[in-house]
Parts: structure tokens; C-alpha cells; sequence
């Protein structure tokens, strides 16, 4: 299902402009959401690492490494909605923010 003129897509979310795909969301990842929404323990099913590094971070370089990763792999574009909706969906986009 594809939307591209940036309506509202229901959900009280505005949709942008580069939207490329939406679906809905694998049996699992309904499970996390039900899970993470309806009081879920914090952080149960986040994995993080967290390193020191010893010399300075080149920052333009992890910046343009990021846009790379983007670029390639559709999941590092796209987010989940599901307020206001009867199903939760995934919105994949053209372009990733780095905000």
C-alpha cells in the first residue's frame, strides 16, 4: 500500500512526503507493541551497547556512515504507527533523519 501526498494518514501523524511502502506488522512485532504499550517492562526487549572510546569521534564521518547504512537497508528508514488506528502499520521512507 503506497501513500506519497502527505496526507494525514490517520493516525493524527502526518505522513511525509517521501513515503515509499506501508504494511502491517509481523505477529511479533504486534506482540512487542502490545507489550511495550499496555505497560510492558521498561527496556525488557531493548539490546544496547554502550563503548568508550579512547580518541576523539570523527562525527561528519559516523554522519555520512549512517546515511550509508540508511540508504541500503529499508529498516533504518521506517517507523511504527499505531495511534488512532484499527491495525498498527510500518511507514517506510525514501530518506532517514538524523534528528
Amino acid at each position: 500500500m503506497n501513500q506519497r501526498d502527505g496526507s494525514p494518514n490517520g493516525s493524527g501523524v502526518a505522513v511525509r512526503a517521501d513515503l515509499v511502502d506501508r504494511y502491517g506488522l509481523t505477529p511479533m512485532q504486534h506482540g512487542l507493541l502490545f507489550e511495550s504499550a499496555h505497560g510492558g517492562h521498561p527496556g525488557v526487549n531493548v539490546q544496547q551497547v554502550v563503548v568508550r572510546l579512547p580518541e576523539a569521534l570523527d562525527v561528519e564521518a559516523l554522519r555520512s556512515a549512517w546515511r550509508l547504512a540508511q540508504a541500503r537497508h529499508d529498516a533504518l528508514r521506517t517507523r511504527f504507527v499505531w495511534r488512532g488506528k484499527l491495525s498498527p502499520v510500518q511507514e517506510v521512507y525514501a530518506n532517514g533523519a538524523l534528528d
